[in-house]
């Protein structure tokens, strides 16, 4: 139950569409069972009196009746889905913001296929179902007042009744099923979207948070989304048309076989003591098994979204801090910085750093020996466990993120592309200036290679690497950072997929650019010491100058 509490909360905003969609669902219900019912029954005693031309009359007056259970059938499904829609995407959308604000020990503790899972199938169908659970006591009153039903005793005629109605039924689902299937493709494409950005931002949350993208990812989220929607309303309003005629065959074949019982009887062949009898009970059946489905299908989606709650609730915000700092040239200072990612098993220890502004300085050592983890906790990131990260003057601790975040350009180890056009992946979430994504890009030495591209710029990246190489994405992750003009440069491992002249490249790059600036180069190459003022050594859990 409290799955279901936390899942009726998304809900608000779509409890209009819910109720109006589940009176539409009961007021099916009840006009057929209780308004066909008894025009059945009228008719029995009608065609006894007037014979076979009242058979014209009773057709005109039952058609208005089953037109309106399928136009209620269609409409209850149409709201229900809708409403569902959009409180999946609200979940959703509750979990891309905690994810972009949540501190960051926590993201790197998710699984992508855990993150997926928020925007599976399952979590679309615990609102589904919860919007079918919701319909079940509005059923279970109609069907309690149900009535009499009838039994039907069989006839040739009825097996014709029931060989056109099952014709019927087979050319309308092989036509529809086509449609149906062309729709559903389309909104596999649109979730695959919707998803396909998710695990952008995870893959690349760092990029994320130094580049300001969290409103143009929340953005393209929502349009994505949008797209999902439209889609899906479009299959459930289609779902809801096939469910209406398969509601109204069954309706018409159990009235009509009444119908022919009938007329049996006014020919003698039956009496009317068989035609008219107790209780609907294969219809009263028939609503009993699919409330059973309903219910096991809700359980087993709901232990699904258990899981999500659990990630939700372990996503905690960041503190954010006040200050800003102080203006002027950047200045980074570490005072006996100690940081370990579990008791015992630090990772730094006593770490004393100093850089001024117009100093190349490269952090050298081998693999694993904690230069990633000196990056991130420059961005604030990570906060460490004892002594003091000094930002322009003022502590990490009391930085606000995002505004500490403006003043570092920061090329991660690897780079990740979002969907989007080459152009929009280089000004990220800042000013868009087309001409400033080109001069970066010529700066960087990746210009020639994007306007080999079909559209240049205007290429559109469906995400992860797209269609550059290890390279190629190194060198776009750094015109990246100089579209930003950023008076810090965080650099982790730029050139492990360079080749020797782009590496070259790279250093003239960083060269021409120091000036007013930090530039710290995180690598275990020792041809970028070349370029370095400092030289610092990351061994040990502590640096050596």
């Amino acid at each position: 139950m409290r799955e279901f509490r936390k899942l009726f909360e998304y809900t608000a905003g779509s409890r209009a569409r819910l109720a109006v969609g589940m009176i539409c669902r009961t007021a099916e219900l009840v006009l057929s069972v209780f308004l066909m019912a008894g025009l059945i029954g009228d008719a029995v005693f009608l065609i006894q009196s007037e014979g076979m031309a009242a058979v014209v009359f009773l057709t005109l007056r039952l058609l208005p009746g089953f037109t309106a259970v399928m136009c209620l059938h269609i409409a209850g499904e149409y709201l229900a889905e809708q409403a569902a829609q959009q409180s999946a995407a609200r979940m959703r959308g509750d979990f891309l913001n905690k994810l972009l604000e949540a501190r960051m020990d926590a993201v790197y503790g998710l699984k992508g296929e855990q993150v997926l899972a928020v925007f599976s199938n399952d979590i679309q169908a615990a609102f589904t179902n919860l919007t079918q659970v919701l319909q079940v006591p509005a059923n279970a009153l109609a069907l309690g007042g149900s009535g009499l039903a009838y039994i039907i005793s069989m006839h040739w005629s009825m097996g014709i009744l029931v060989l056109m109605i099952g014709f019927w039924q087979l050319a309308y689902s092989l036509t529809l099923s086509r449609r149906m299937r062309k729709i559903s493709d389309r909104l596999i494409l649109a979730r695959g979207e919707t998803c396909l950005w998710m695990e952008s931002v995870l893959e690349g949350i760092e990029t994320v948070r130094m580049d300001g993208l969290g409103g143009v990812a929340q953005e393209k989220y929502e349009k994505a989304c949008l797209a999902e929607q439209k889609k899906a309303v479009a299959y459930g309003s289609l779902s809801g048309l096939i469910g209406g005629l398969n509601n109204t065959n069954g309706q018409f074949l159990e009235k009509g076989s009444i119908f022919l019982s009938g007329l049996l009887a006014a020919g003698g062949q039956l009496g009317i003591s068989q035609v008219v009898q107790v209780s609907q009970l294969s219809g009263q059946v028939a609503q009993v098994l699919n409330v059973s489905r309903i219910l096991t299908d809700t359980q087993m989606s709901v232990a699904g979204t258990a899981k999500v709650f659990g990630m939700m609730a372990g996503l905690l915000p960041e503190q954010p801090g006040q200050e800003a700092g102080a203006g002027g040239e950047p200045e980074i200072v570490l005072e006996h910085v100690a940081f370990s990612y579990q008791p015992g098993k630090p990772v730094w220890q006593d770490l004393n750093l100093k850089l001024r502004a117009g100093e190349i300085a490269v952090l050298a050592g081998e693999s694993g020996g904690g230069k990633s983890t000196l990056l991130r906790l420059l961005l604030a990131l990570y906060l460490p466990d004892s002594g003091r990260i000094l930002i322009n003057g003022a502590d990490t601790r009391d930085w606000d993120r995002k505004a500490l975040r403006k003043l570092i350009a920061y090329v991660p180890q690897k780079p990740v592309l979002f969907p989007g056009t080459v152009a929009e992946n280089i000004m990220a979430g800042w000013n868009r200036d087309a001409e400033g994504a080109r001069r970066a890009a010529k700066l960087a030495q990746i210009d020639e290679v994007i306007r080999k591209l079909p559209k240049g710029y205007e290429t559109r990246i469906t995400g992860g690497s797209g269609c550059f190489s290890g390279g190629e994405l190194q060198r776009l992750a750094l015109a990246r950072a100089v579209y930003r003009n950023a008076p810090v440069w965080l650099l982790d491992e730029p050139s492990s997929a360079l080749d020797s002249r782009n590496e070259e490249e790279l250093y003239r790059c960083l060269e021409s650019s120091r000036e007013g600036r930090i530039i710290l180069i995180s690598t275990h190459r020792a041809s970028a010491e070349r370029i370095a003022d400092r030289v610092v050594r990351a061994e040990g859990g502590k640096i050596w100058d």
